[in-house]
């Protein structure tokens, strides 16, 4: 069952749905069963690709070192485009990351950045710009190991 805001419109062609038969609340509900599988917070990987797509729209279309070993690009586009959950509106445009050791891409935009903040939505399996909480926390390299704290 879908809801019919997430389907392909004249603002997503392709949807938020990806090939997901799964309901919006299930989808969620399935990818916080990652994150605490990954022992990562929703949040560590959320801040992360909000500062690497920052660094690469900063960089106006230029390629930009987002730290060592990861390079990025903004591809912006022209326009606007509304969340299906809420109708806030967002610009267009793709930031892609570049993983230096093997060439691998993730691709963020802002409504997706936005779905995944507010609304706690990845998109659905097979979206094309679906965040797969695991596959984005290994590309990113993020840890669930806590800083070991100090003895006083």
């Amino acid at each position: 069952m879908t809801n019919s805001k997430l389907d392909p419109s004249k603002y997503s062609l392709q949807g938020f749905m990806g090939k997901d038969t799964r309901s919006l609340p299930a989808i969620i509900a399935s990818d916080r069963k990652s994150f605490k599988a990954l022992k990562v917070p929703a949040r560590d990987l959320i801040d992360a690709l909000k500062k690497a797509a920052a660094k690469a729209r900063k960089a106006f279309g230029a390629e930009v070192e987002v730290r060592k070993g990861l390079r990025g690009i903004d591809e912006g586009a022209r326009g606007i485009v509304p969340c299906p959950l809420c109708g806030k509106s967002f610009e267009k445009g793709e930031s892609v990351l570049i993983r230096e050791e093997d060439g691998k891409k993730l691709i963020i935009t802002p409504l997706s950045l936005h779905l995944a903040d507010k609304h706690a939505f990845f998109q659905g399996k097979g979206a094309y710009y679906r965040i797969e909480p695991s596959a984005a926390v290994e590309f990113l390299g993020i840890s669930n190991k806590k800083p070991a704290r100090k003895k006083t």
